[in-house]
């Protein structure tokens, strides 16, 4: 959680780069998709355990998948099936500064999903300025919709009920 005057600087630096991002955005559903990002709360291990799984089945819809954790610690495990960075590479004002995020962001999804179901400011950051056509996240207390474009909310905090709600919007939008 972000105190008063990191949030001050956070927001700042989003807004001032948020000016200057081009990207447009467009609703895209499982049918059109072909490349699925999915980014990720790596601290908790059934949460890391409910993303492989979930990644797993959309490898089996055919869709290419690339995926990003952030574990919330000082230090990881080395022996990570998938990309992920940590608490010490987000500065100060939780700005994610190492290159794998900023290369993440660069990838042109199809889809991102924002696979957390509370905030997250490095995660948040790298949904906001992300490439991606489309960026499904959850719906948190604050207005999120400078980082995601469509938001779900769930009757609880479980990250299973929140990516089965994920396929189910999505999938309807495949029939629209």
């Amino acid at each position: 959680m972000l105190n008063k005057l990191q949030k001050f600087f956070y927001f700042y630096h989003l807004k001032s780069r948020l000016k200057k991002h081009g990207v447009r955005h467009q609703v895209v559903n499982f049918q059109k998709a072909k490349y699925v990002g999915v980014v990720f709360d790596g601290t908790d291990e059934y949460d890391v355990t409910t993303v492989l799984n979930y990644v797993h089945k959309l490898k089996k819809r055919n869709l290419k998948v690339n995926m990003l954790g952030f574990v919330d610690a000082k230090t990881m495990t080395e022996n990570m099936s998938y990309m992920a960075f940590s608490r010490k590479e987000v500065n100060w004002y939780h700005k994610p500064s190492h290159h794998m995020p900023l290369e993440f962001t660069g990838k042109e999804f199809d889809i991102l999903i924002n696979a957390h179901t509370s905030e997250s400011a490095p995660l948040e950051y790298i949904a906001t300025f992300s490439n991606a056509k489309f960026r499904v996240g959850p719906y948190l207390e604050d207005d999120k919709t400078y980082c995601f474009d469509f938001m779900i909310r769930t009757k609880s905090d479980d990250l299973a009920d929140f990516l089965e709600e994920v396929d189910h919007y999505l999938e309807i939008l495949d029939r629209l």
